[in-house]
């Protein structure tokens, strides 16, 4: 099952952490197709998503790619401060901020993934 980056907590991430002119060249061959009443399909509001989320250590989405489906996302940073990739969890639209703390097991899952792999949750180089 392939996703769009434009409508997953995923995709988001990376996108928005993207040098300028990078995500510039990716987003004018992105074609904003409504997979749910949710998707975000406006150019100029999914730009304007993307500039909030950039930096961010949780970025969510929900419903925006299959109704009833949410996820929450955590970048991944390289030793040069650059964000790589990203770690996520995938639960129902039902869940609420809350009511499981899935936020910290995602920032765990962060944290300790990329330093098995050597990189880091923060940029910074791991500890040997």
């Amino acid at each position: 099952y392939e996703m769009d980056a434009y409508s997953n907590a995923n995709g988001k991430l990376l996108l928005a952490n993207l040098p300028s002119e990078t995500q510039a060249t990716i987003f004018k061959k992105i074609t904003l197709i409504p997979h749910t009443p949710f998707t975000v399909t406006d150019r100029a509001a999914f730009q304007q998503q993307l500039d909030l989320l950039r930096g961010q250590s949780v970025v969510t989405e929900r419903d925006e790619d299959i109704l009833g489906h949410c996820d929450i996302a955590s970048p991944v940073y390289d030793h040069m401060g650059n964000c790589c990739s990203a770690v996520s969890i995938v639960c129902t639209a039902t869940w609420k901020p809350g009511t499981i703390p899935i936020n910290p097991f995602c920032c765990k899952l962060q944290k300790t993934f990329p330093e098995k792999w050597g990189f880091t949750a923060h940029g910074k180089p791991p500890r040997i």
